[in-house]
């Protein structure tokens, strides 16, 4: 018994780092690799309890920094998304929480947190745009300039993005292994009815008002935060015009790539069907409705 615990301790810390060497070395796609390493260490807290998932978070996080690829400097990344993330999950789940809810806690957390890192990174000076120079290699330099501009301005909005991508795949990863080492964990709902809550209209209203507001007395600043803002929300929008139409379209996949394809051709039909299922709610179902809690996978 000591030695299978052992071997799962070492296997599932083992995964975790190189899940995290994976999607820090991988340009761009390493954002798919990336959550499997929360994966890996959320199925060890359900598989072996709390100290063997910190044990497992111990020996994960000295690979990280004796890796002579990674360092100490990331130790803080490793700690916010990997170990906060599967933490976080361990401590719902094992209330029996809703997975709605756990997926919003550990998103508000962790992007909380890299806002708060992001703003104390650019008070010091540090470029965004240096992120960027591992995958400049073959484009051009307009091309990767205007990129590199882009990304300076709304570095904000993409980690807010960034880390609900993480946040949901990591527990989908954990979700999808669980069975196989004998882990029981609660179904999400389908994607296709999953619905942003009513309140969230409010914050588009008020990130437009404060763009006008902020262009109108011309101060940058602002300006800058409620770009950053719509960006967040009218994503969150367009994603949920996304799962509208796959409701719509679920069992016809021709007409369901056909609109995908319009919807990324153009954007703004997307977050207009998402803006109006606030008032016509198109599937009939409640945002707090829409996830069978109770269900097991096993």
């Amino acid at each position: 018994m000591l030695i299978q615990k052992a071997g799962y301790i070492l296997v599932l810390s083992g995964l975790a780092f190189l899940f995290f060497l994976s999607g820090i070395v991988t340009p761009l796609f390493g954002i798919f690799i990336f959550p499997f390493s929360s994966a890996a260490l959320l199925l060890l807290f359900l598989k072996e309890g709390a100290l063997s998932g910190f044990l497992g978070i111990i020996l994960s996080a000295a690979l990280v920094y004796f890796s002579p690829y990674l360092g100490i400097g990331f130790i803080p990344v490793f700690l916010l998304f990997p170990v906060l993330s599967a933490v976080i999950f361990y401590a719902g789940l094992s209330r029996k929480d809703r997975k709605i809810k756990i997926l919003m806690r550990s998103f508000l957390i962790i992007s909380g947190i890299s806002l708060v890192f992001l703003v104390l990174l650019a008070s010091g000076g540090f470029q965004f745009s240096s992120l960027l120079e591992n995958v400049s290699s073959g484009i051009r330099r307009e091309s990767f300039v205007l990129m590199a501009d882009i990304f300076e301005r709304y570095v904000y909005a993409f980690i807010v993005m960034s880390t609900g991508i993480y946040v949901l795949l990591s527990y989908v990863y954990a979700e999808h292994f669980a069975c196989r080492i004998g882990v029981k964990t609660g179904k999400l709902p389908f994607s296709y009815l999953w619905r942003l809550p009513e309140w969230f209209i409010f914050v588009f209203i008020f990130s437009l008002a404060g763009y006008v507001s902020a262009n109108i007395f011309k101060a940058d600043l602002p300006i800058l935060i409620a770009e950053n803002l719509l960006f967040v929300v009218s994503s969150a929008y367009f994603i949920s015009g996304i799962t509208i139409v796959s409701f719509f379209f679920k069992n016809v996949k021709l007409m369901r790539f056909v609109t995908y394809m319009f919807f990324f051709l153009y954007p703004p039909a997307a977050m207009l069907i998402g803006l109006t299922d606030v008032w016509l709610d198109f599937r009939k179902k409640k945002g707090d409705d829409n996830e069978s809690d109770n269900k097991e996978r096993c």
